[in-house]
């Protein structure tokens, strides 16, 4: 019966043995024709483990799934502080709910002319954010354009990524989101401007989309005070001879694409999305912008020294602040339309921002920004009228030019403490500089 005898085999196990799945264990001897049932013996029941045996068990399981929580907590520790963390969909619910501005994402069939997209990566929730994005979507329905706010990765956005890539933004940084769901959003729209969640725009913005409309094949964004090192190329390949050395990074925050002229730029395997030079996707659009030598349209349409990317006035030697320096700064600062956190913070702290803010259109407010930062957040919106140069579609292009081209940054004056100068907001006493110099200002 076993299908043994017939092909001249020997049964390997002894002639007598138990079979247990029945109430009754049945013990059954095999012979030259087969086997029968020698007798029925009745099954002893079986006792309850010990506690000790359940207790061991329970420390042999608690063991891996300790590792394994562990793990969750402390990778990428660093997004961890910034609360900014996605752990696959059963982290969803701790999530900001995924704004619906009631419109739908077309299909990938070709770009339809002139159709325009803002998109927001935004995983947490900030200071005002329903204000925020309230402003954000009048100001979309006023420039014709869809906004879009992506919260994780589990979105159509993210369907073409490869699971690999996904998962290298799952548990390397969240950062580097987006980069990967760009080509998802220029297969759909003709212009795309990609947003910082920390962005905000006055109600009197220009149209980001038609402003340097004669400039189509550069990427439009502005000028960042730091600069291009040599980690940046090395981290992203970028050949010897197009390595812009020195020259002005573009900042990340708000930039704005076209399908025509950009899609390239989103080519760069995912086993290069790694932290360069202090930077996370900045680096990265930066490498791309070298490779591709994209020209960039400048926002702030400053020539070197740049003075809308100079963070803080200079400081002296012991930390002092000369009133003429700082008087300098905040005058340099009354005519760029897009204003950064740091430099937003200074002149919260110092009591200067009404002068600068009603020329400015946009702000980054980052954490430059410092403990100002939620209140600039809520109220910054308002205090930008955009009076600046930069007032609508007919404002005269700005050459663009790509990082190669553009001019080194001159290196920081000989008196420059530059150990105040790269530190944080809160090493200077920032009230006491805008009272100090306001009271000079009036000969007191």
């Amino acid at each position: 019966p076993f299908g043994l005898k017939p092909f001249g085999l020997n049964p390997p196990w002894p002639k007598s043995f138990c079979l247990s799945n029945r109430p009754y264990s049945s013990e059954f001897r095999l012979s030259e024709v087969g086997f029968k049932v020698i007798a029925e013996l009745p099954r002893t029941p079986a006792l309850p483990p010990s506690a000790m045996a359940m207790a061991a068990l329970a420390a042999l399981l608690s063991v891996p799934l300790c590792v394994l929580l562990l793990g969750s907590l402390v990778l990428d520790f660093d997004c961890v502080l910034r609360g900014d963390c996605i752990r696959g969909k059963d982290g969803s619910a701790f999530l900001p709910p995924r704004r619906s501005f009631d419109q739908t994402i077309p299909e990938a069939a070709g770009t339809a002319a002139g159709s325009r997209a803002i998109v927001v990566f935004s995983n947490r929730e900030m200071a005002c954010s329903n204000k925020t994005w309230e402003d954000l979507r009048l100001y979309a329905n006023r420039v014709n354009a869809t906004l879009h706010h992506v919260r994780d990765l589990q979105g159509p956005e993210f369907q073409d990524v490869k699971r690999q890539c996904v998962r290298t933004l799952a548990t390397s940084s969240i950062r580097f989101a987006k980069y990967a769901m760009m080509p998802f959003f220029l297969q759909r729209y003709d212009q795309v401007a990609l947003l910082d969640d920390s962005v905000h725009m006055s109600k009197f913005a220009p149209d980001i989309f038609s402003v340097g409309a004669d400039t189509p094949q550069a990427v439009k964004g502005t000028l960042d005070a730091s600069v291009v090192k040599q980690s940046h190329c090395d981290t992203y390949r970028v050949p010897r001879d197009l390595c812009a050395l020195n020259r002005r990074l573009v900042n990340s925050g708000l930039l704005v694409f076209s399908s025509q002229h950009h899609s390239d730029l989103f080519d760069e395997p995912c086993e290069r999305w790694q932290r360069a030079g202090g930077f996370y996707d900045q680096a990265l659009f930066n490498a791309m912008f070298m490779k591709r030598r994209t020209p960039i349209y400048d926002l702030n349409g400053d020539p070197e020294p740049h003075r809308c990317s100079v963070r803080k006035p200079v400081i002296g030697s012991g930390g002092t602040v000369d009133c003429a320096a700082f008087q300098a700064w905040v005058g340099s600062l009354s005519g760029c339309p897009l204003l950064f956190g740091s430099q937003l913070g200074i002149l919260s702290k110092s009591g200067r921002l009404a002068e600068v803010a009603p020329r400015a259109c946009f702000a980054h407010v980052t954490r430059g920004s410092s403990s100002e930062r939620d209140e600039l957040i809520c109220e910054i919106g308002g205090q930008m009228l955009c009076s600046s140069q930069l007032v609508g579609s007919d404002v005269p292009a700005q050459p663009a030019v790509d990082l190669l081209a553009s001019p080194r940054v001159p290196r920081p004056l000989p008196h420059v403490d530059k150990q105040h100068q790269a530190a944080g907001l809160g090493s200077i006493d920032w009230e006491s500089v805008g009272s100090r110099c306001a009271a000079a200002a009036v000969g007191v």
